[in-house]
């Protein structure tokens, strides 16, 4: 999929992504989709969005749940004075090659769809949590002593 522009703030395209949604088809089944948690990773003119979504299509009283993260690539544009920001989404089944997805969210949809994404998120976290550990060892070292 490509990119997608509208005429709104990075705070309004968020709260569009993230929003519910609910649906009633002409079969009489009903559809909701509900957003169970996000997060923003990123700098004022660009960034990624984690949402973590559920459905719940409801049929002659049967519920079916279904969970899935998707992940939005946000970026912000100017054009003749025109200030907009774009997305362009995508789910964890077509292997973003962005892993700052908060741990907690790989829990919260159990159901894997790209095992090797969720290894890339794993080793992320991992790789960062070594390097916070080694700049407080060296600022541990380079403190004056007392």
């Amino acid at each position: 999929m490509g990119w997608f522009y509208d005429l709104i703030d990075r705070k309004t395209l968020i709260a569009e992504l993230t929003a519910d949604s609910f649906r009633d088809l002409l079969d009489g089944s009903k559809i909701s989709i509900s957003t169970l948690a996000s997060s923003y990773k990123g700098c004022p003119f660009s960034g990624v969005l984690y949402v973590v979504r559920e459905s719940t299509a409801e049929k002659a009283g049967v519920a079916e749940r279904k969970r899935w993260i998707e992940v939005h690539l946000l970026k912000f544009y100017r054009d003749r004075g025109q200030v907009s920001w774009g997305h362009k989404p995508m789910e964890e089944s077509v292997h973003p090659y962005y892993y700052s997805c908060p741990l907690k969210y790989l829990s919260m949809v159990p159901e894997v769809t790209d095992a090797a994404w969720r290894a890339g998120v794993v080793d992320y976290w991992k790789r960062l949590r070594e390097r916070r550990r080694e700049k407080a060892r060296e600022k541990r070292r380079a403190a004056p002593l007392r």
